[in-house]
């Protein structure tokens, strides 16, 4: 496979960088000074030289239970050793131990070609290079993922009794305390599912090469592009929305352990919370005015989640109030749950995790709004 010299490298580098100060001085109203002949050139490099992104994203099934490394082994069984000897690094346990390393050998790959055909290092990568060497590289990794996907896919729903037996049976005979934290990751992977998970294990490509000038010639490769843009752009929608689900659910948060604080024990009414309460209703607002653009990636059940933080705003018991916000809460992630298949925490809001009431609990939550999650599944005609 052919790949440019150093000094290709570095002239084409030049090239970019020289293209990227004149763009920049257009863009200011500055004069770029520059000759005729420069101009030309830095529109041929314009159409033929862009940035190219790639991102392998991957999540794992997997749970920390404590430092593995140097542990006694001699109250395990031998299938207990052989579990930690092919499931384990330092402190972690890795459901599908295996593909985690394809998974990781893969990212490898990806990362290092993608440096080979960058130009100095860059991002930036000539046309030629992408549509001849990049491109069709992408595609075959795309390929190879799919199959280790698909073996995770088979594989999951026999695994995970199986995964969740094995890593408790560790947990009580080396790490006895750490028993209820590995008991809720354990459920987290299982409420998040197959589905999810494979979901969150993508090769994310993100470039201006297949639009106007630069235009792929191979029908497969064309047709794989324009799905890799599709692919980003749903992703770039998915972070805005549950951004602004992590937003409300961070107001809700914030305003629970406001009114629930040690100095405010003995109070029962938020008549003069004014300011508090003002604030609440002044973030609803403008996560609102965020919201409206939504409609058209089909985000309108947002909207209805800030009627929960305006709603709250004008309650002056604190007890109503703190039921509402609870209520509110399990609304939020419900809501996230169902339609995003994201799971908002407690750990978005670390500066006041601490601060968090005992009767707050995150298990509620979860517990309550997969109730309703499942009730709602039951119902006839869903």
């Amino acid at each position: 496979m052919a790949h440019e010299s150093s000094t290709q490298k570095i002239t084409n580098f030049r090239k970019a960088e020289r293209l990227a100060e004149i763009k920049n001085k257009f863009k200011t109203g500055v004069n770029p000074d520059i000759s005729e002949e420069e101009m030309v050139e830095a529109y041929e490099n314009a159409s033929n030289i862009k940035p190219v992104g790639v991102t392998f994203r991957t999540s794992t099934c997997s749970v920390t239970v404590g430092k593995l490394s140097g542990v006694s082994s001699g109250d395990l069984s031998p299938e207990d050793r052989e579990f930690l000897r092919r499931s384990s690094n330092s402190t972690r346990l890795e459901m599908f131990p295996e593909a985690k390393r394809k998974l990781d050998a893969l990212m490898t790959k990806i990362h290092k070609r993608h440096r080979d055909f960058s130009i100095g290092g860059s991002d930036l990568m000539e046309f030629g290079t992408f549509e001849g060497e990049f491109l069709p590289f992408i595609k075959a990794q795309q390929e190879e993922l799919e199959k280790i996907k698909e073996e995770i896919s088979e594989n999951f729903d026999l695994r995970l009794p199986e995964f969740e037996k094995e890593v408790l049976g560790i947990t009580r005979k080396l790490f006895p305390a750490s028993e209820p934290e590995v008991s809720r990751q354990l459920d987290f992977i299982r409420r998040r599912g197959r589905s999810g998970y494979l979901a969150c294990i993508e090769i994310c490509l993100r470039t201006k090469f297949g639009e106007a000038g630069t235009e792929i010639s191979r029908e497969d490769l064309r047709d794989f592009l324009r799905g890799c843009k599709e692919a980003e752009t749903a992703r770039k929608a998915q972070d805005i929305v549950c951004s602004i689900v992590d937003d409300i659910w961070n107001a809700l948060l914030s305003y629970l352990v406001n009114i629930s604080s040690e100095k405010y024990k003995d109070t029962d009414s938020l008549e003069g919370f004014g300011k508090i309460r003002s604030k609440l209703k002044d973030r609803a607002l403008r996560i609102r005015r965020e919201v409206a653009p939504l409609g058209a990636i089909g985000a309108e059940d947002l909207v209805s989640l800030t009627s929960v933080l305006e709603t709250l705003s004008l309650n002056i018991d604190k007890y109503d109030a703190i039921d509402e916000g609870f209520a509110g809460m399990v609304q939020v992630y419900v809501t996230s749950r169902k339609n995003y298949g994201y799971e908002p925490s407690f750990g978005e809001l670390t500066e006041t995790r601490a601060k968090v009431p005992e009767w707050l609990k995150m298990e509620d939550i979860i517990a309550t709004g997969e109730d309703i999650l499942r009730n709602s599944s039951e119902e006839p005609g869903e």
